[in-house]
């Protein structure tokens, strides 16, 4: 960490963010390098966050908290601790907002901290709605969460691989698909689907989760944010595909084989028979 010099100037409204001074011994000899200082009438406590703002003495931060300097040789190793995954998050929020363009304001975002993966136990929480739509320019789109969900996880590796969701359907539009609707709680279920992907909807947040191919289980609304009560449930969006029948082990190939032989050995004693009595008569 940088070298870290309390500030003897007070506050200076005509001054920026950060300035230098030569200070003076007390002999009255210059130092060597100047000191830069911070104006105490900004604040932002972390020198990582004031460097994120790319412009430091342009930072809008106004506070009144403490006056602190670093020596400009040590500045770098003073922000570089904190800064670098500063840096990711930004560049992160950044990518995920363009991808969601062009009406960002509305768009689905990840909740930054609240998204390890699809496949961890809490989802992936995401501020906005999500429905049917396939149109990823539709604010509510499956297609833009999995856009925004692909942008992120280069940013977070916790969250790859990419996500691919087939839309199945939705409890808005097909019923009979769970219990406790309107509660915070139920049960799901999708005969002849098999789903891998499913999102839960409620209050202004929705997460998503990857399901182990399951065609039925249980949900709540437990990882959407609330207060002292859980939130009800908005609607469940279901992805995945048709179940397909399971191919036959080696061993039911063989007792099927066995069986058709069994029949067909069966069905030629019958003919001889028959033509012995027809020879017969």
């Amino acid at each position: 960490m940088g070298e870290r010099v309390t500030a003897r100037h007070g506050a200076d409204a005509s001054l920026p963010l950060h300035y230098t001074r030569r200070e003076v011994d007390a002999e009255g000899r210059p130092s060597d390098k100047p000191i830069l200082y911070r104006n105490p009438r900004f604040d932002c406590r972390d020198l990582g966050q004031l460097a994120a703002f790319g412009t430091i003495n342009q930072n809008p931060c106004r506070c009144n908290t403490y006056a602190s300097a670093v020596r400009p040789s040590k500045f770098i190793d003073a922000v570089a601790g904190g800064f670098e995954m500063k840096m990711k998050t930004m560049l992160a929020s950044a990518a995920i907002l363009m991808a969601a363009a062009p009406a960002i304001a509305n768009a689905s975002i990840i909740v930054p901290g609240k998204c390890a993966s699809v496949a961890a136990s809490s989802g992936c929480l995401f501020l906005g709605n999500i429905n049917g739509n396939d149109n990823v320019f539709n604010l509510n789109s499956y297609k833009q969460a999995e856009l925004v969900y692909n942008v992120y996880n280069n940013f977070v590796p916790s969250a790859q691989p990419n996500i691919t969701l087939n839309y199945l359907f939705d409890t808005n539009t097909t019923s009979g698909l769970i219990t406790g609707a309107g509660t915070s709680s139920g049960t799901w279920s999708t005969p002849g689907y098999v789903i891998d992907y499913m999102a839960v909807k409620a209050g202004n947040y929705f997460s998503l989760y990857k399901v182990a191919d399951l065609s039925s289980g249980s949900w709540s609304t437990m990882d959407i944010p609330h207060g002292k009560n859980l939130k009800d449930l908005s609607h469940i969006v279901f992805f995945g595909s048709e179940a397909v029948a399971g191919v036959p082990e080696p061993a039911t190939w063989g007792m099927m084989i066995a069986g058709v032989g069994m029949a067909g050995g069966a069905l030629r004693r019958r003919r001889a028979r028959q033509q012995l009595r027809v020879a017969a008569a």
